[in-house]
């Protein structure tokens, strides 16, 4: 699959509103050419997506940004994280995971070099952002976060294939993504005292058909993959303040577009709860796990993404569509 960038999108997308403008073509011969063009270019279905939304007028060349005909949707925050809520050191992130049976034989090698090249560079600790509940100054990047590289955990303790060609496979996989999370993080995080009651509402549904990471999000894990000797990775992270009242689609957009960064998937948002339990023990606390996609069976498309929420006393993990923007909802963001 190949990367390409928003001008690059633009590019394209502007080539192909100038060759079908004022044609009267229908939509669906329109896509077709966008599809032989990606095929041309050998890309994936996001930047299928983001040339066909260029082309047919729905995104604009702004002189700083490319926006997203979808944040109109979003909402004023009305709720910040839980009370005296704080991200820990990455120290104590690693001993945590280390402490858990999943993560406890992990290697940490190149893991110090990263946190302190990261914790070195004053510019983006000083980053702000405009935090909608009060309309003040927020800091965007919380701490570092912590986690366990898929790829390496997976073939640590299983021996049926490489994880990264069964996502490739798409909806015809096996189902590797979804057994990482149900049968690796799900049970750490009932080990937990906060979790001890947490419900898995999508249950035996997340097989390859139902349940994938974005293709963006496979090609950044698999490139950290590459670059770190050891098993865990680190990165400034935001916890979901930055994205509150933003629905999944404003999520990925603003992510990739705004601010440099990647909405983190349910493998690197549910270790921060290992690691944080206390962002999800009030009641009504939501995390969106912006970085996976889901589809129901009556759906043609992955049109759902999963979240975490705390309500009846028990913290759960559940989806809901992508559109869908609630004053309280939010990504969590990684930076690339």
């Amino acid at each position: 699959m190949k990367r390409i960038t928003p001008g690059q999108a633009l590019r394209i997308g502007s080539e192909t509103a100038t060759a079908v403008h004022g044609s009267d073509l229908p939509q669906e011969l329109i896509q077709a050419l966008i599809d032989d063009r990606a095929r041309m270019d050998f890309l994936g279905r996001e930047q299928v997506k983001l040339i066909g939304a260029v082309a047919r007028g729905e995104l604009s060349d702004g002189p700083i940004k490319i926006i997203s005909a979808n944040s109109g949707r979003n909402k004023k925050a009305t709720r910040d994280y839980p009370p005296k809520f704080k991200m820990s050191g990455w120290e104590d992130q690693v001993k945590s995971l280390l402490a858990t049976g999943t993560f406890s034989d992990l290697s940490t090698d190149g893991l110090l070099e990263i946190a302190e090249g990261y914790l070195k560079l004053e510019q983006i600790w000083q980053e702000t952002f405009v935090f909608s509940l009060d309309g003040q100054p927020a800091r965007l990047w919380d701490e570092l976060i912590v986690f366990a590289l898929p790829g390496k955990c997976w073939a640590r303790w299983h021996d049926r294939g490489n994880i990264w060609d069964d996502v490739a496979k798409g909806r015809n996989g096996d189902g590797y993504w979804g057994a990482l999370c149900e049968g690796m993080l799900f049970p750490e995080l009932q080990r937990i005292k906060q979790f001890k009651n947490f419900v898995n509402y999508r249950k035996d549904t997340m097989k390859s058909d139902r349940f994938l990471p974005l293709d963006s999000v496979a090609v950044w894990l698999q490139e950290l993959e590459s670059q770190i000797p050891g098993d865990f990775a680190c990165r400034p992270f935001n916890f979901g303040r930055r994205m509150t009242g933003h629905n999944v689609i404003s999520s990925r957009w603003a992510a990739e577009y705004e601010i440099a960064s990647i909405v983190t998937p349910t493998w690197v948002n549910g270790q921060g709860l290992i690691t944080h339990p206390d962002r999800l023990t009030v009641v009504g606390s939501f995390i969106d796990n912006g970085g996976d996609q889901y589809r129901f069976g009556v759906d043609r498309e992955f049109m759902s993404a999963p979240y975490f929420y705390h309500d009846d006393g028990k913290p759960y993990f559940d989806t809901y569509h992508v559109s869908n923007a609630c004053s309280y909802y939010g990504a969590p963001v990684c930076l690339r």
